[in-house]
Order: C-alpha cells, then sequence, then structure tokens
C-alpha cells in the first residue's frame, strides 16, 4: 500500500500465491512453495500483471503454469479475496499443459490491457506470438482468443526475425492514445511497434521496430540504436516516453516518442549506464545488472 509513500525495505500490504487454510484464506509471507499446494490459489513463476479498473479485474501471468489467472476486484479495485475467479490459456484451475492452439498457452510472461476496446494482450513466449483476448463479452474459462500477432494462425507456433514473426517475446506495453502495442521481442533484439488503429487481423505486420534497424536484422549489440534481449517495456502516456529494460545490456533504454517513431531510432536517454555504449554490470545506486 503506496498511499502513505514508500521507503525502503517497507513491508508488503497483501499477498496472492502463498495463502493459508482458513476461509477466506490469508497470506502467509514465509510460504514460498510452487503452486501454494498445488491447487487454484497458486502460482509457478509469476511473470507480469495488469490490471482493468473500469471492469475491475486483475491479470496475472502465470508463466510455468501456461495459463492467465483473473482476479475480481471490488469498486475501488481492491482484492475480494485472494482465490482467482477465472483462467485463461487452461480449460480449469488444475490443468497446466503447454500447447500451441487458440486456447492455450505455452509460458505467457507478459500483459497489456486496452481500456478503450476491453482487450487482453498476452505475450505468449515460447509460442513465439502474441495473443490478444477481446474480453467485451465477458470472461470464461479456456475462452480462445480472437486474435493472434507473430504468427499466421493459432496453431503455427515457430520463431522467426520478420516483419510478421518474433522469437520469445516477454514484455508488453499499451498506448491508448496513439492505439500502439509494443512487443518485447526478446530473443531478436528488438521491440516491435503495432499501429493498432484501423483494428487487428492475424499476423498483421509491426509498423515499426526499435532496436534494429530493419525487420530482418536481430543481431545484439551495445548502442544507442541497438538492444540486448529486452524484457520488460513501460509507457508513459503524459510524457509519451517508452522504456525498454534492455536486459543483457544491464540498462534501461528511454525513447522520446513525442515526436512520431522511426525505425532503428536512437534512445533518448538510458538509465543503468554512464552512456549508450557502456554496458558493464555492477551493484551501485546508478548501475543494473540484467
Amino acid at each position: 500500500d503506496l498511499s502513505g509513500g514508500i521507503t525502503n525495505g517497507m513491508s508488503a500490504s497483501d499477498l496472492l500465491g502463498q495463502l493459508d487454510s482458513s476461509s477466506p484464506p490469508g497470506p502467509i509471507y514465509t510460504k514460498c512453495g510452487v503452486n501454494d499446494g498445488p491447487n487454484n490459489r497458486g502460482f509457478y513463476s509469476p511473470q507480469a500483471v495488469a490490471i482493468d479498473t473500469n471492469n475491475h479485474r486483475l491479470f496475472v501471468a502465470d508463466y510455468s503454469n501456461n495459463r492467465v489467472l483473473v482476479f475480481n476486484l471490488d469498486t475501488n479495485n481492491n482484492l475480494v479475496d485472494r482465490i482467482p475467479d477465472n483462467v485463461l490459456g487452461q480449460p480449469d484451475f488444475t490443468t497446466n499443459t503447454s500447447a500451441c492452439s487458440q486456447t492455450k498457452m505455452y509460458e505467457p510472461s507478459g500483459l497489456a490491457y486496452d481500456s478503450s476496446n476491453n482487450r487482453l494482450f498476452v505475450a505468449d513466449s515460447s509460442n513465439h506470438r502474441t495473443l490478444v483476448f477481446d474480453l467485451s463479452g465477458g470472461i470464461t474459462n479456456g475462452m480462445p482468443a480472437s486474435n493472434v500477432l507473430g504468427q499466421p494462425d493459432f496453431t503455427t507456433c515457430s520463431g522467426g526475425c520478420s516483419q510478421t514473426k518474433m522469437r520469445y517475446p516477454k514484455g508488453l506495453a499499451y498506448d491508448s492514445s496513439n492505439n500502439r502495442l509494443f512487443v518485447a521481442d526478446t530473443s531478436n533484439n528488438r521491440t516491435l511497434v503495432f499501429d493498432l488503429s484501423g483494428g487487428i487481423t492475424n499476423e498483421m505486420p509491426a509498423s515499426n521496430v526499435l532496436g534494429q534497424p530493419d525487420f530482418t536484422t536481430c543481431t545484439y549489440a551495445c548502442s544507442q540504436t541497438k538492444m540486448g534481449s529486452p524484457k520488460g517495456l513501460a509507457y508513459d502516456s503524459s510524457n509519451n516516453r517508452l522504456f525498454v529494460a534492455d536486459t543483457s545490456n544491464s540498462r534501461t533504454l528511454v525513447f522520446d516518442l513525442s515526436g512520431g517513431i522511426t525505425n532503428g531510432m536512437s534512445a533518448s536517454n538510458v538509465l543503468g549506464q554512464p552512456d549508450f555504449t557502456t554496458c558493464t554490470y555492477a551493484c551501485s545506486q546508478t548501475k543494473m545488472n540484467g
């Protein structure tokens, strides 16, 4: 709870994934087992969260369980309880097998929510694709995705380096003002930009690329225009800035998008390094490591 501010090492106010047996269940902060059981209360390497403040839902990418869990929230967007209400990527809460299909996932690692169109984007990492779920009609367990990016259909899951392919995408961010989806295409050492203002079609080409000069170059480098295995993204709508966790370069890149996006454009700033050509890691107040 950050309403009173932030202090270094402050305690968490609540917890999902490790619970006691009371009804309703309470958190146990010193319990850290896989799946809390296993049962439908637990996680196995959760990777990302997203919140829908309009319909009061919290989404959690439960990576090693190959699913996304959905928690209903109250009108103030607080947890109703600590038990998930729906699941995507699996038919029920006790199945966690991976597959390449319209209803299954394989190690989802990134989430982004589009509140204007009631869409959830899921970086289905090991299927080398990003799934799109249209939630305007509600959520049902194991419901099919409505569209797919990075693949021509829901049963093709091969990785590649092109304008329409991905390789282990990890992070997502959505710009609701300009209807742009950003995808951290991790193993291609780049961030893809999709212009969704005209709608979404399966295998639609990315409109722009950051971290590479074009859509067929996917090499690693440490520079102002290149990336190394980017994994996390965040978008600042007030200042039109994109933040990229450039993992293998042990830094965070900042892109000023106020003047538009061009392929291979230079980052405007860097955090974790003194300049754009230094990519060494360290443990300090100014450095990062992965």
